[in-house]
């Protein structure tokens, strides 16, 4: 159950990455033009990015059987450690994982400001 808790959760910050644009845009200035130009560039900006990710990682498998059968147990790190040394590749993860915090913290912050509006509106 914690595979499939752990897939989700990447569609869980596709979702949300788009959608707390529109919940933190309720105070700031011409919200009608800033929530659909923050959803719309918020889903432009992570589609090149991450197309830009999957293909880096893509040209840099060199032994498709080694990178699955790998002793790390993740196939990501294993690329990482056939194109970097073992410092970079450190540093990479480290990145990657405050990627992953910086979507946490996305979807904590629109919830509260969803919970808020809520409390506010007596819903």
């Amino acid at each position: 159950i914690y595979v499939i808790l752990i897939g989700l959760l990447q569609a869980q910050y596709v979702l949300s990455g788009y959608d707390a644009s529109a919940h933190m845009t309720e105070e700031t200035k011409q919200a009608d033009k800033a929530s659909p130009w923050g959803m719309i560039s918020a889903v432009l900006v992570s589609a090149l990015i991450g197309w830009l990710f999957l293909i880096a990682f893509c040209f840099g498998i060199h032994n498709y059987e080694d990178t699955i059968k790998t002793s790390t147990g993740f196939p990501i790190t294993q690329i990482l450690l056939d194109n970097f040394n073992q410092e970079l590749t450190l540093v990479f993860m480290c990145l990657l994982l405050i990627a992953c915090w910086f979507c946490g913290l996305s979807s904590v912050t629109a919830n509260s400001r969803m919970i808020y509006a809520f409390s506010r509106d007596h819903a």
